[in-house]
């Protein structure tokens, strides 16, 4: 019983902090989905604009429809690996608290 108490508390000691970083990074990820969602539609308001009679008269440089699909693509492209990864730790943590709850369950200190 005592070994499983202390099983118990080295896993519950793991878990915290893992909890507490997988919170870090999923709120990372959701702040860059959210900037590149904001970039996204500023770049597109910008565009629509520089083809109207006072972004043209403004007289700035274009930015092509094309530059913007590359620059987008790639950084959904960033952004879809980092919410995958994102995915996997939560996935990881769960089990480590799925673990931590069969062990109370198995040392009969939780029914």
């Amino acid at each position: 019983m005592v070994i499983h108490i202390k099983l118990l508390c080295q896993k519950i000691a793991q878990a915290e902090p893992l909890c507490d970083i997988v919170e870090s990074i999923t709120n990372k990820s959701i702040n860059a989905r959210t900037d590149f969602e904001q970039a996204e539609e500023t770049l597109t308001d910008f565009l629509e604009w520089q083809d109207t009679d006072e972004g043209q008269a403004a007289n700035l440089p274009k930015i092509l429809e094309s530059h913007k699909e590359i620059l987008f693509m790639e950084w959904q492209s960033q952004l879809m690996k980092q919410e995958r990864e994102v995915s996997k730790c939560k996935l990881t943590t769960r089990n480590l608290v799925e673990l931590i709850n069969n062990t109370l369950y198995l040392s009969n200190m939780i029914s």
